[in-house]
């Protein structure tokens, strides 16, 4: 728990340096209507072939931290593999099994510790 509320403090401070996304134009807008669905397994193993990329992923919630409307939330395969997911996902209980598209980003890896985030759409 101690770990994921670290990981929810950084993903917030990332959020906040890398700045809010704009709204989103037409075309972001199409784009979002078209997004890739990708599995959690294949970002977290090949992370640098999605990054910046609009994609729609589907896991069981297995872990979140909320404050102030914003939050993390971790989502997961049945291998085990993990994605953070970082915006307004307050719904997002452990167990439930979800689906969201959004912005995927490597935003911290550091030797084992590795940090894929998706900024989900509001």
């Amino acid at each position: 728990m101690i770990r994921l509320i670290v990981i929810a403090v950084l993903a917030v401070l990332i959020y906040e340096v890398l700045g809010r996304p704009e709204p989103a134009s037409i075309s972001e807008t199409i784009m979002e209507a078209v997004s890739a669905r990708v599995s959690i397994e294949n970002l977290a193993t090949e992370p640098q072939r999605h990054e910046g990329q609009h994609v729609t992923v589907t896991g069981r919630v297995v872990d979140r931290a909320v404050a102030l409307g914003f939050g993390t939330a971790v989502l997961a395969d049945d291998a085990g593999n993990q994605i953070y997911l970082l915006g307004a996902i307050a719904a997002a209980t452990p167990g439930t099994e979800l689906t969201v598209s959004g912005r995927f980003s490597m935003a911290l890896a550091i030797g084992d510790l590795a940090l894929p985030v998706l900024t989900v759409d509001r």
